[in-house]
């Protein structure tokens, strides 16, 4: 995990990547998160790792993000029922370095970084997701594929550390270190040399009383 602050944007130069409709969208959430760019923030140094500015995100609230909502691309609901998996990215140690900052008065930005799925020797992605203070989920981003789409399983993840955070927000035990709420953070991924079974041994393992038993 960096240690903050950071002189660096998050993702600096981000938007200028961008074409096209997945341009025009990102600038309409620009303007939704006050007409700042999320990208353009430093970590710990325009925002925070404090938990208590986290917003009371709940399982609800997650749900009927990824599920319920309007989808730009398709303008129809988004049904993402694969993203609800990424809790299982969240409980890995996939999320990381999650900060907040307060946006007007009831809206609050969260940024994290979070493994890739399919690469995961690679530098984290970055997520941003944008809150009301109730914990009503407004929209989000990601630096993958998917993640114009705004329900990739990497914003979901965000979205479960969020949620575990808002509700151990009343400890003070998990609120007086830097997210302390987060699973430790895998920075490495093991991998397990595959061999094929060879029949020999698996008849090895066979149980000598089957045939007794059957008979």
């Amino acid at each position: 995990m960096p240690a903050f602050p950071t002189a660096q944007p998050f993702c600096g130069g981000y938007f200028s990547q961008l074409i096209g409709s997945a341009r025009v969208r990102y600038k309409e959430k620009i303007e939704l998160c006050e007409n700042v760019d999320p990208y353009t923030l430093r970590l710990g140094t325009d925002t925070s790792a404090d938990a208590s500015l986290l917003p009371s995100v709940a399982h609800g609230d997650i749900v009927t993000y990824l599920v319920f909502s309007t989808s730009f691309v398709t303008l129809e609901q988004m049904k993402a029922y694969k993203a609800l998996e990424s809790h299982n990215y969240f409980t890995s140690g996939w999320v990381k370095s999650l900060s907040a900052k307060r946006l007007g008065e009831d809206k609050v930005l969260l940024l994290g970084e979070v493994n890739h799925s399919q690469r995961l020797g690679e530098c984290p992605l970055k997520v941003w997701v944008l809150c009301k203070q109730s914990g009503a989920v407004v929209t989000g981003h990601c630096t993958c594929m998917a993640g114009t789409g705004e329900t990739c399983s990497h914003v979901g993840a965000c979205l479960f550390a969020i949620e575990t955070g808002a509700r151990l927000n009343q400890s003070t035990t998990c609120t007086q270190k830097e997210n302390a709420w987060l699973p430790a953070y895998v920075e490495k991924v093991l991998y397990l040399l595959y061999f094929p079974c060879c029949p020999t041994i698996v008849n090895a393992f066979k149980n000598p009383f089957k045939e007794q038993l059957l008979t």
